[in-house]
């Protein structure tokens, strides 16, 4: 069960359409360093730097 809490608690907490819409403003690409980006994002959006990584992976954005 926790496993399962794992992967969606991203999706929820970052909307796919949001999430996106909050990315455009930042140079985020791909194989490229980005990690005042994933910071910021993080901070933004008051999750971990971690979750912001998987949901950009998922959102095909890194």
């Amino acid at each position: 069960m926790e496993s399962q809490t794992i992967g969606i608690a991203p999706r929820i907490l970052m909307p796919r359409a949001t999430f996106v819409e909050a990315t455009s403003q930042y140079d985020i690409v791909y194989g490229e360093e980005n990690w005042q980006a994933i910071y910021a994002l993080a901070q933004l959006l008051d999750v971990s730097k971690q979750s912001v990584m998987i949901r950009l992976e998922e959102c095909g954005l890194l």
